[in-house]
């Protein structure tokens, strides 16, 4: 079993298992789901876990992939979750409330955009696993060659500034200064963040 054919029988049996037990069928010859790198830059180690779901309005499918460095059960399948509640209201919510309600029924806590399983849906992964076998794939992980210590990271603040022209209060520093003196606060008060790739 190759990778998409196991990520196949991993949506087949999250939609017996996990969505038609909460009062959701996922639309099955829709969905097509891939190991691959969504339309982001590659994944850091300080940043989250990504997938990426794309609404059939882009070819006729909901083209669904999963960052080719997530190789644990917990982590595929949680992003995989998240990327099917995408596909029941084909991207129609982003995040908003009809994708939170269904999103926390099946199993997913946390922020919206980064969501992760609850213990229950962990241990429903695991019993999956048992009958699957393991992810056949191993962690791809982003190149450290020629690595740039000198380059500024961007900083958001998590918070929406409406006055900001992208809606968004940013400042750049140094992984350096990060280290030695934490991350700075935004004049709003919050702490600020690396922009990390969330899953969309």
């Amino acid at each position: 079993m190759n990778r998409e054919e196991y990520l196949y029988k991993l949506t087949g049996e999250l939609n017996k298992k996990l969505f038609k037990q909460h009062g959701y069928s996922l639309p099955l010859d829709t969905i097509k789901v891939s190991c691959g790198f969504p339309c982001r830059k590659a994944l850091s180690n300080k940043n989250r876990t990504i997938g990426q779901c794309f609404s059939t309005e882009s070819n006729g499918y909901n083209e669904i992939f999963i960052h080719p460095q997530l190789e644990d059960i917990e982590d595929i399948g949680g992003v995989l979750v998240h990327e099917l509640v995408h596909a029941i209201d084909n991207c129609k919510n982003g995040h908003k409330k009809p994708f939170k309600d269904i999103a926390t029924k099946v199993g997913l806590t946390g922020k919206m955009t980064a969501t992760e399983p609850n213990e229950d849906l962990k241990k429903l992964l695991k019993d999956v696993e048992e009958d699957l076998g393991q992810y056949p794939h191993k962690s791809l992980e982003p190149s450290t060659k020629n690595k740039q210590t000198t380059r500024m990271l961007k900083l958001v603040c998590p918070e929406p500034h409406p006055e900001q022209k992208k809606g968004q209060y940013i400042l750049r520093a140094s992984n350096t200064t990060i280290e030695l003196s934490g991350f700075p606060k935004c004049p709003c008060g919050e702490l600020m963040e690396q922009e990390i790739l969330k899953i969309i």
